[in-house]
């Protein structure tokens, strides 16, 4: 139950955003994985190529969740890269606490950065990219020390509607 509420939550609101897509021709809303660390991910491009991103990592010990504000440019007319950042949230159980000591709390609240490139197919809804998501906790961590982490982000695949 506490793994699936927060991925049907992020659901949720990808879908009710998702309408906003279909009423704007120049919106486009992609679903996709995310491999490293897994992730499901949903994308909202408006026509000036501004992006809002949700990220969902859910595993048996833990749940993070990110949200990002993103920028798209051109390098050809089917590459592009993007950057940005936003907040994310993490939560998880006691396991996730006996194997990682310096996690003192049961939650973490920080800010995220993504750099990355993708690839669009012609004439297809498929698209693959390659990102790096550097991750600095502000609170949660144990004494009260951030954290800057430099592991996530990774090798993502998408349909885009």
């Amino acid at each position: 139950m506490t793994k699936t509420l927060p991925l049907c939550a992020l659901i949720a609101c990808l879908f009710h955003f998702s309408s906003y897509a279909q009423d704007d021709p120049g919106t486009r809303f992609s679903i996709g994985i995310k491999m490293y660390p897994a992730a499901v991910t949903a994308r909202i491009i408006n026509a000036d190529n501004q992006a809002l991103e949700g990220i969902s990592y859910v595993s048996d010990k833990a749940i993070r969740m990110v949200l990002l504000y993103e920028m798209h440019l051109n390098i050809t007319d089917n590459i592009h890269w993007y950057f940005g950042g936003g907040p994310h949230f993490s939560v998880w159980n006691h396991q996730w606490k006996d194997i990682h000591k310096y996690y003192g709390s049961d939650g973490s609240v920080g800010i995220d950065g993504i750099v990355g490139i993708e690839h669009t197919f012609e004439d297809s809804p498929l698209s693959v990219g390659l990102d790096w998501q550097p991750s600095y906790t502000i609170m949660g961590l144990y004494n009260g020390h951030n954290r800057f982490e430099v592991g996530y982000g990774g090798i993502d695949v998408r349909l885009t509607f």
